[in-house]
């Protein structure tokens, strides 16, 4: 709104609030109302807002005082030199521990008095709860578990004035599907990989997750052909892969293996763009397994890039990584040795629940990662 930086200072009565800015990534989304870019990048930049010059009261007045905090789900979308005036500070998304606590103290009790339950009169188990978030939320914050709490309560609530039973003193796991309906979300199983096919680790806006990449052959003339999903990191990093596979074949178990009689198509599941530049070493196993016949093990998933020498390069978001695979139920996450100092970020249940497996180069990953 024109005019709204002053009109909070003015309620705030203070020349040095702290002013909250949210979901700063939406802006000039809506064509209609404008982009008002230009006008943040002279409130935000400590050079220029001393002099801020508010064009619909038309008055000059200074800014520097004032602490702006702005927040976003996804950096991507906000504009570069917006994002460059910016000190950026990233929260990790919660474990499922400290959501079960976070629902335990606070949401519960919140929700229970607005769904007009008594205290105590209906009680939702730590298993109740775990459904919950496991079953019908994916996110890496708690709006959605709010909602799904908030939901079931009130259909408590509801159903015990509309059918004058008492409400249910406990709602256990086996009864979150009468009030929540079928689960949105469940576990992939931990035997996902075979031959040709293993899993890989992401990071989003919503936090870490798993894909698959899928590896056929068939008789060709030695192409590698990729599909239109991939964005231009990743089909780098599938290039890659496959030159490190053919020049050291001997190696990989593919000696005398005649490339130049087959096509290698790759293939990203779940279905939708995806790029990034850290899935070279998953590539390379999966291309090695469909190649070989040898399976992929059940329960791993990894993440890394390599070069064409097999050199296991750094990764981002280790942390939101390896808590995803942990969530799914993998046992074993491999990952560049170079990010061997972010594992202390890593929550412990987390890291005591799942073996994590340095890799400095491909050597390590082969013998890890492939069945015998």
């Amino acid at each position: 709104m024109p005019g709204e930086i002053l009109r909070q200072m003015k309620a705030a009565g203070t020349v040095n609030p702290v002013m909250l800015m949210d979901e700063v990534d939406k802006i000039g989304r809506n064509g209609a109302n404008g982009d008002p870019t230009a006008a943040l990048l002279e409130v935000l930049d400590p050079e220029q807002n001393s002099t801020f010059r508010d064009r619909y009261l038309d008055l000059p007045y200074d800014l520097s005082e004032v602490l702006f905090v702005v927040t976003s789900n996804d950096l991507s979308s906000i504009p570069a030199p917006l994002r460059d005036r910016m000190e950026i500070i990233e929260f990790d998304g919660y474990t499922t521990l400290e959501k079960l606590e976070i629902a335990e103290r606070h949401v519960v009790p919140q929700k229970t008095a607005a769904a007009g339950l008594a205290p105590g009169e209906t009680k939702l188990t730590r298993a109740a709860l775990r459904r919950i978030i496991e079953g019908y939320t994916m996110e890496a914050g708690v709006r959605g578990l709010r909602e799904k709490v908030e939901t079931l309560l009130r259909k408590v609530s509801a159903w015990t004035e509309t059918r004058g039973e008492p409400a249910p003193p406990v709602v256990d796991e086996g009864d979150v599907a009468t009030y929540l309906g079928v689960e949105r979300y469940s576990p992939r199983p931990t035997a996902r990989n075979s031959v040709g096919v293993a899993t890989g680790l992401s990071v989003s806006a919503r936090g870490g997750s798993t894909l698959n990449v899928e590896v056929s052959q068939e008789p060709g003339t030695g192409r590698l052909l990729l599909r239109n999903q991939f964005g231009d990191d990743i089909s780098d990093s599938a290039m890659n892969a496959y030159k490190y596979v053919k020049t050291h074949a001997a190696e990989l178990g593919l000696a005398g293996f005649d490339f130049t009689k087959v096509d290698v198509d790759i293939n990203i599941t779940p279905a939708g763009k995806v790029d990034g530049p850290s899935a070279g070493g998953l590539m390379v196993t999966a291309i090695v397994s469909a190649l070989t016949g040898r399976a992929v093990k059940d329960g791993v998933a990894m993440t890394g890039e390599i070069t064409m020498r097999g050199d296991v390069l750094p990764i981002g978001g280790l942390k939101q990584k390896v808590m995803a695979a942990h969530r799914m139920g993998y046992a074993e996450v491999i990952f560049p040795a170079a990010n061997l100092k972010d594992l202390e970020s890593i929550p412990k249940e987390v890291r005591d629940g799942i073996k994590l497996t340095p890799a400095r180069t491909y050597a390590d990953i082969y013998p890890a990662a492939l069945e015998p």
